[in-house]
């Protein structure tokens, strides 16, 4: 599927993607997050963020989620209403949303914390450009998350040490790692099973 009728497919469907995949996405999530660990002082980058479904789950300073499909991020944009109003210690959680394509992030170079990536890497055009974008973007020793479906393959542009988590139960297979600038691109990255 191309880019344009990936885009027309989420525009048609946001509406019922929380309906359709939120029992498959929230242990995801949940496990990347358990995985990496983001700090309240955290900025959070969610690419592919969707209907923001992450939003519920970290507890960060900024969380900016970029999403190719406009629709996708109207229902994220509602759901980042919904969490500043339901905040009972009166801290409002920052939001920033941003229309954009994975291979392309608008972002500054070693400007975000963390960047989580859950099931959509896999479904831009050039998944190592999209995971050298994350990369990019990302701060020396700052962690990422990227979950891609089983079926699709592991990207060769992971940093050494990353760990490759395959969790039989989930749909994806999790890349967990920190950016080390000191530390070159691997050949192979740890298998956690």
């Amino acid at each position: 599927m191309g880019k344009l009728e990936l885009v027309r497919s989420y525009n048609a469907t946001a509406h019922l993607y929380d309906d359709r995949y939120k029992d498959e996405q929230m242990p995801k999530i949940s496990f990347l997050l358990d995985k990496i660990r983001p700090k309240e002082g955290d900025i959070l980058l969610d690419v592919g963020c969707g209907t923001g479904l992450l939003f519920e789950r970290a507890n960060c300073r900024l969380i900016v989620g970029v999403d190719i499909s406009i629709n996708m991020l109207r229902e994220a944009k509602k759901r980042a209403a919904a969490e500043s109003k339901q905040k009972s210690d009166g801290k409002i959680k920052d939001v920033e949303l941003i229309l954009a394509d994975a291979e392309f992030l608008p972002i500054r170079s070693e400007s975000v914390d963390v960047v989580v990536s859950i099931t959509a890497l896999q479904l831009s055009g050039d998944q190592e450009s999209a995971v050298s974008e994350v990369l990019r973007v990302l701060k020396d020793q700052g962690s990422f998350g990227i979950g891609i479906i089983k079926k699709a393959k592991i990207p060769n542009v992971l940093p050494k040490g990353t760990e490759i988590h395959n969790v039989e139960v989930l749909r994806d297979i999790f890349c967990v790692g920190k950016k080390d600038v000191n530390k070159g691109k691997s050949d192979c990255c740890e298998r956690s099973e």
